[in-house]
């Protein structure tokens, strides 16, 4: 048997208990209201659960920056050619949004 492959697993396995622990326990927690701040729930509450309070960080987040959406934009411009003109807006964003998320999620 390899051992370190042994201590991943069990790794794993009690990352997934502690997820599963934390989140049970959030669940349980009153909801935030409506015009609550999520950020600022979640750094007053990162040391009871450390594991959500980084995914949420995550989640939460925005990018300081506009080139994610320039190549969007780029890309819209490569897509829709003077023969796609006709398209309705709807297809046309759903045309971009499925060529951006293929790359992350193929099929």
């Amino acid at each position: 048997m390899d051992y370190n492959n042994s201590n991943t697993v069990s790794d794993n396995n009690r990352d997934i208990e502690t997820l599963t622990t934390e989140f049970k326990m959030y669940s349980l927690e009153r909801k935030l209201p409506l015009d609550g701040d999520p950020s600022k729930y979640w750094r007053e509450n990162a040391k009871i659960y450390p594991r959500l309070s980084n995914s949420a960080k995550k989640f939460l987040t925005t990018l300081p920056t506009s080139a994610f959406s320039e190549r969007v934009f780029s890309l819209s411009e490569e897509m829709i050619s003077p023969k796609r003109s006709s398209l309705c807006p709807e297809t046309a964003e759903m045309l971009v949004f499925l060529n951006k998320n293929s790359i992350a999620y193929p099929f």
